[in-house]
């Protein structure tokens, strides 16, 4: 006897839809999603969105009579605009948006892919990579409430957090591992290169949250497991590309908010 199919979805038109089906509408198990998502196109879109709900819940936030929380970068960036004169909050946000769309265009090297599902497929493996890093961080410390700047509430903190993770994607990933990854490859073979720029990379990542005002006090423990993180996410930017390294950041530190 055949086994029946795991059913998702009872549809009163076309009927029982298979996981399979569900995946491939989802675009992952399209031949071409796993090239798709490294390339400019899906990848500013994706981190526009996220710059854009990040901002607009910024927005709400202040509308409410509460004081917008911006951690990070994106703090350290909105007090030098202040000291500049620029006082628009959200000209950070516009900032990195521009430096995206640098990159996009300087890397726009084929026709962009156009597809939802493409899209759809980079917010799914972003979720399953973001869960996957919490539960190893669960393992290896359980030190949750310094992994991040603290501030008032759940929720606040939860999208400060992850407006913080699209920030330094960004700059760590998009600028400091792509830059020292070019220059190594002048230097030395692809591979070799590759794996240098990963573990300067994720040492750079891991010290940055030590340093500045708003750095944390040094503690072997959690600059382990930050540079660990900080690896796992250069690779996810090397092999998947920038929406997903931001996307999978920027969910796990929209978790660790929530749960601290």
């Amino acid at each position: 006897m055949n086994r029946p199919a795991l059913l998702i979805w009872n549809g009163p038109a076309t009927g029982p839809l298979p996981v399979s089906s569900f995946i491939h509408i989802c675009g992952l198990m399209d031949s071409m999603y796993f090239q798709s998502t490294k390339h400019p196109w899906p990848s500013l879109l994706f981190v526009l969105t996220l710059l854009l709900g990040y901002e607009m819940a910024m927005w709400y936030e202040a509308q409410q009579g509460v004081t917008a929380l911006r951690s990070g970068l994106d703090a350290w960036l909105g007090s030098y605009c202040q000291q500049m004169g620029w006082t628009a909050e959200y000209l950070p946000s516009v900032f990195l948006a521009l430096i995206c769309l640098g990159w996009a265009v300087i890397r726009w090297d084929r026709s962009p892919p156009e597809s939802l599902g493409t899209l759809f497929g980079m917010f799914l493996e972003s979720l399953l990579f973001a869960l996957a890093l919490w539960g190893l961080g669960m393992i290896l410390t359980a030190q949750w409430n310094q992994l991040g700047i603290p501030i008032a509430t759940r929720s606040m903190k939860a999208i400060a957090l992850m407006g913080s993770g699209v920030f330094e994607e960004v700059l760590f990933r998009l600028l400091g591992f792509g830059l020292m990854l070019w220059l190594l490859k002048l230097v030395s073979a692809e591979r070799s290169a590759m794996i240098l720029a990963v573990v300067l990379s994720a040492g750079i990542f891991a010290g940055a949250h030590h340093l500045g005002p708003y750095g944390e006090a040094w503690q072997w423990q959690i600059f382990g497991f930050r540079f660990l993180a900080g690896g796992c996410f250069a690779l996810i930017f090397y092999y998947r590309g920038l929406g997903i390294a931001v996307g999978t950041h920027s969910a796990y530190n929209f978790f660790i908010g929530l749960m601290n």
